[in-house]
């Protein structure tokens, strides 16, 4: 109940999840209020906040449930791979160009198992697999690395390479390479500041002691590409993806800019369905360069 009314912001939509009547919730609350002598949420407008005691019971809350998640998944793991579900989040550029021979191998192997795939930023497919809703991650790892999170586990997979790419009729589309300085004035289409390649990209533009000229900020590299195509700007998108476009690319700088995808996933259990296509994804991983 407790995760419901955070994640509903209220007493009134939790229970319309829950199909029980909202002060049925807000009594079993203040029975749990009574007990510990401290306030759980506190009233915000029309929604509920919580105390710092109130977030310490999330947090066993959740712990709680990641726990009895993971018995439920190794109690079903038996017949799993023969009629179960495997959720995985990504970014597009991954599932565009590494993940394709994954999922075919995978759907050979394991017709009757679902699969479900989601796309979204790193930080928030993250967060989705700390909830429990998710089983896999194949994101961007931060440009520090990975710290410590709970109930996490990282394994890095492989590289991608970025590269400057323009439309062939912009005036950079004769040259291979250039410097960051150069980039002054260019307009440049990029990521949402979200986004950890894009943190990656403006870490080079900093250390440049350049201010990039920022044209548009969209949401994927499917987006980028588009506008890359009719000249309004150039963009940093994956060089493999330039090598099946019309765009020509350039590297930036004397060093390639590189971001590492990594697989993350709940370190409590690891169900069969994880377990085989990670084996799958390293296969490909050691072929995909």
């Amino acid at each position: 109940m407790i995760l419901t009314v955070v994640e509903k912001k209220g007493y009134v939509h939790a229970g319309e999840h829950l199909h029980l009547s909202h002060s049925a919730i807000h009594r079993q609350i203040r029975l749990i209020e009574e007990e510990l002598g401290e306030k759980v949420f506190v009233r915000s407008g029309r929604t509920v906040r919580l105390t710092e005691t109130g977030k310490l019971l999330v947090d066993l809350a959740m712990r709680v449930k990641n726990e009895v998640d993971a018995v439920l998944r190794q109690i079903k793991d038996v017949d799993q791979l023969a009629s179960g579900q495997l959720r995985i989040g990504t970014g597009t550029t991954t599932l565009l160009f590494f993940l394709p021979p994954v999922l075919e191998a995978f759907r050979r192997r394991h017709p009757g198992l679902e699969m479900q795939i989601v796309t979204g930023t790193a930080d928030g497919l993250i967060e989705e697999i700390q909830a429990g809703n998710l089983d896999l991650g194949l994101v961007s790892e931060p440009r520090e690395g990975f710290t410590k999170e709970k109930n996490l586990r990282y394994e890095r997979l492989y590289s991608e390479e970025f590269v400057l790419a323009v439309s062939r009729k912009h005036p950079l589309a004769k040259r291979k390479q250039i410097q960051w300085a150069e980039l002054r004035d260019v307009p440049i289409i990029t990521f949402p500041r979200t986004a950890r390649i894009r943190r990656l990209i403006d870490a080079h533009f900093t250390k440049a002691r350049v201010m990039p000229r920022i044209a548009m900020e969209l949401e994927n590299e499917e987006a980028i590409e588009k506008m890359i195509e009719i000249t309004l700007g150039a963009g940093f998108i994956a060089k493999r993806r330039t090598l099946k476009s019309k765009l020509h690319s350039l590297q930036v700088g004397d060093a390639p800019i590189v971001q590492n995808i990594a697989a993350v996933m709940n370190d409590s259990y690891t169900p069969r369905s994880v377990g085989e296509f990670m084996s799958l994804c390293r296969d490909q991983a050691a072929t995909h360069r």
